[in-house]
């Protein structure tokens, strides 16, 4: 079936096919601790403005970060993606410090060499945000962030004695935490050294993407 088209109606087809955004240089400080990487002349970064007033910038920092954000009404978001392939720190961190607890908190989850390596990989871990960070915090803020989410959880277990997580603790977070456990359980002090060393062998933001 075939349909005739006046003037008008093509040209309006043919804008909705045009990009709906543009380059433009850098003309403004964003306001975020970010704006430095997009100075740097080493660096080459990529900007464009929608037509709805959202701009969009980012910058790779070779073999350690990728930035992205956008700007609209003044707010700006930001995304920022690990690219060392050694991992990203904070998505480690927020898994180990979840297991931990549960291990520390839970009386039928058994893992005690598991609990240990844990204990020790978090503080190089913590020593390694708070010195690459580009958000200043330091290694004791990020122990009491790491006290306040174990007293929320054993919050959660109030009266429960011996604490016993069997149905307080989801069956897929459950699996995933056992899964976590075992595998540093079954691993030498060697290995697990090493796996936490080769993350964190390189300096670089700590970020949390990409994670599991």
């Amino acid at each position: 079936m075939c349909f005739k088209m006046g003037p008008t109606a093509f040209l309006l087809s043919l804008l909705a096919f045009l990009p709906t955004s543009f380059s433009f240089a850098a003309s403004e400080n964003w306001g975020t601790p970010y704006d430095v990487f997009f100075e740097r002349n080493d660096l080459k970064a990529e900007y464009s403005r929608s037509k709805n007033g959202e701009e969009k910038r980012s910058v790779t920092i070779p073999n350690q970060t990728r930035i992205n954000q956008t700007k609209k009404d003044g707010k700006v978001s930001t995304r920022t993606s690990d690219i060392s392939g050694n991992g990203a720190v904070l998505c480690a961190r927020e898994i180990y410090l979840a297991v931990k607890t549960v291990l520390d908190n839970c009386d039928d989850f058994d893992y005690p060499n598991a609990q240990k390596e844990l204990l020790v990989a978090l503080e190089k871990i913590d020593k390694f945000v708070s010195e690459n960070s580009i958000i200043p915090v330091s290694q004791e803020e990020l122990k009491t962030d790491s006290k306040r989410r174990n007293t929320e959880f054993k919050d959660r277990f109030s009266g429960n004695q011996p604490h016993i997580c069997n149905g307080k603790v989801g069956e897929k977070e459950r699996k995933f935490i056992e899964y976590i456990a075992q595998r540093i359980e079954g691993m030498s002090e060697d290995e697990f050294k090493s796996e936490i060393e080769k993350l964190l062998s390189v300096p670089r933001l700590p970020v949390t993407n990409p994670c599991l």
